[in-house]
């Protein structure tokens, strides 16, 4: 969705979504691991640096990893092994656009000095479907709450998106996280 890499972007920050489990969450989003905790800082040093502090466990959450976080901060001064990269010029049959193109092609002879590139076909024609089933699940569920006239102040699109999740069965839902775990 972009829990971190959207504000990052509108702020001009830097961004790091860390993997699911580096930085434990409480209380637990109703996302599970669709949601990201994850610094917005103004550069790479500065969200190593909370990083250190923030992938501290916490037993609380269960998708917490339990082993000993990294020291992001000397990670960062150790060289880059060589990288095995992947990109794809389509999703589902929709292909980047021309600057997209012309960006990455800028980019590509940088890349080739950090690893292997290679150019792989993604699709996951169910993706947006089962993100969707997500969003509205969590939007019934926080919609929930409120009463007949709080409802009334709340956005219409949200709205929306609650009543589409009202529609869904636990079954539904049960079989988009069993496919989001699939992709």
């Amino acid at each position: 969705g972009g829990s971190v890499r959207i504000p990052a972007s509108f702020s001009g920050v830097f961004g790091f979504k860390p993997s699911p489990g580096l930085i434990p969450n409480w209380p637990p989003s109703l996302f599970s691991t669709l949601s990201s905790a994850g610094p917005l800082t103004r550069n790479v040093d500065d969200a190593a640096l909370m990083l250190d502090v923030l992938t501290a466990p916490d037993a609380r959450d269960w998708h917490a990893l339990p082993l000993p976080p990294p020291n992001f901060s000397a990670a960062l001064k150790k060289p880059l092994p060589k990288l095995r990269i992947a990109y794809a010029t389509s999703i589902n049959g929709t292909s980047a656009t021309a600057a997209v193109m012309d960006v990455f092609k800028t980019v590509r002879p940088m890349l080739n000095e950090l690893g292997e590139v290679d150019e792989i076909t993604l699709n996951a024609p169910h993706m947006v479907d089962i993100f969707n089933k997500h969003w509205s699940a969590v939007a019934s569920h926080s919609v929930a709450q409120f009463n007949a006239r709080e409802k009334k102040k709340l956005d219409p699109r949200f709205l929306l998106w609650a009543s589409r999740g009202d529609a869904l069965s636990l079954h539904d839902y049960l079989q988009a996280e069993r496919d989001r775990m699939t992709i």
